[in-house]
Formats: C-alpha cells, sequence, structure tokens
C-alpha cells in the first residue's frame, strides 16, 4: 500500500479492467505494456508516473516503450501530487482518456494519446503538453487547469466535438499548434504563440470559433476559420 513499482512488464486483462492503486505513495510504471478488454484505472496518493525516456521510447502502432491499450477507458489520478506522461502510447478504444492531478499535469512527447469518446486533463496547478497528438476521437477535448496552463513545443488537438480550454489564472499554448473540433472551439484566458511556427484553429463542422480573454488578444499571421468567429476582451486591445 505503499509505492507501486512496475517495469519491463506485460500485463494482460482479456476479460476485464486493469486497476492499480498505490494508496500511500506513488505509483511508477516504465517500458511496460498494458492491455485490457475492459477499462485500465491508475490511481497513486502521490506522484502517478507513466514511461521514463531513459527506459524505452513509444513508437507509433508498436507495443514497446510504454503503452495502455483499454478496450474501454482509461483513467490516470494523482490525488495530492502530479501525473507525468512520458513518451507513452495511451489508447482507449472503448471510452474516454481522463488524466486527473491535484498538482500538475506534465505530457512529455513523443507521447500519443487517442479516446474513443471524450479525452479530458484536469490539473490542480498546471498542465503542461509537449510533442503529443492527443485525439477525441467522437468526443470533447477538454484542458482544464487551476492555476497556469503551459502547453509547450508541438502538438496537435483534435476533437469531433468541442475543444476548450480554460482556467483561473490565465493560460498559454506555446509552439506549433493544430486544433481542429467537430464543433465548438472555446478558448478562454489563454495566450497562443507560435515561436517560429504556425496556429491553426478549425472546426471541422458548422460551430464558433470564440476567443475570450480579461487582456490583450493578439492575432497575426494565423488561421482561425469557423462558422463565426468570436473574439472579446473585457480589459485590453484586440491586435489583428
Amino acid at each position: 500500500d505503499e509505492n507501486v513499482k512496475i517495469s519491463d512488464s506485460t500485463i494482460f486483462a482479456n476479460g476485464g479492467d486493469v486497476d492499480i492503486k498505490a494508496h500511500n505513495g506513488t505509483a511508477d510504471i516504465e517500458n511496460t505494456y498494458i492491455q485490457a478488454s475492459g477499462n485500465v484505472n491508475i490511481e497513486s496518493l502521490d506522484t502517478l508516473t507513466l514511461g521514463n525516456s531513459s527506459a524505452g521510447t513509444f513508437v507509433l502502432g508498436n507495443s514497446s516503450g510504454h503503452t495502455i491499450d483499454a478496450g474501454g477507458g482509461v483513467n490516470l489520478t494523482s490525488d495530492s501530487s502530479d501525473v507525468d506522461v512520458n513518451e507513452s502510447g495511451i489508447y482507449a478504444s472503448g471510452g474516454d482518456v481522463d488524466i486527473t492531478a491535484a498538482g500538475n499535469v506534465d505530457v512529455e512527447g513523443p507521447t500519443f494519446i487517442s479516446a474513443n469518446n471524450n479525452a479530458t486533463l484536469i490539473a490542480g496547478r498546471s498542465i503542461k503538453v509537449s510533442d503529443t497528438i492527443i485525439i477525441a476521437k467522437d468526443g470533447n477535448l477538454t484542458f482544464n487547469a487551476g492555476k497556469q496552463m503551459a502547453s509547450v513545443g508541438k502538438q496537435q488537438l483534435s476533437a469531433a466535438g468541442h475543444f476548450s480550454s480554460a482556467d483561473v489564472g490565465g493560460s498559454s499554448i506555446i509552439g506549433d499548434v493544430s486544433i481542429s473540433a467537430g464543433g465548438d472551439v472555446d478558448i478562454t484566458d489563454t495566450t497562443i504563440t507560435a515561436g517560429g511556427g504556425d496556429i491553426t484553429i478549425i472546426p471541422d463542422d458548422p460551430g464558433p470559433v470564440t476567443l475570450n480573454g480579461s487582456g490583450n488578444i493578439d492575432i497575426e499571421n494565423d488561421v482561425i476559420e469557423g462558422f463565426g468567429v468570436n473574439v472579446e476582451t473585457s480589459d485590453g486591445y484586440v491586435y489583428i
């Protein structure tokens, strides 16, 4: 019940779920392939770590490195600390992907996250995503950070439904960013910056793009396309 560490292993649950819990400590899963016909649930009181950049490298379409392959959903939860995902593949072919931390959520790539329905990242403090593809095939993609979201590096974010990014303290998405959604795109109190790269925000099906800020909004050399585009600031300027 203290710490859980699993490395260089293969876990199969052909008739049900995989549940891993560290009630009073950390959960550290490295270079391990986990497959379940149902859900995969990993929970720790302290830091939950999936993958280690020095232990193995995830290769798309290959079970090497760190991979979770669930017929249902995937839930990664740290009750009082952080969730760190490094160079991993996470597949929820019959449900949602939920990554929840009382502290920070840190996803370092190359990482591929695919949810049949919704993909949700929730952090009490910050969310950081780098060199990662996140797909919500038939649902919504949501980032919700309590303090600050810093999504740094190259990322492709795709949802069949709504994409929403919001937090309390003001967020930032930095790097080459591609956001596509079948429904609405709602970005609130978020700074999107392409350092030498491009920003593309396109809802695939009728639905507005909404950019709300309490400060300044700068739009320059970027592509923002939607059934309707709403840009609004309560205290600042809009630069296009």
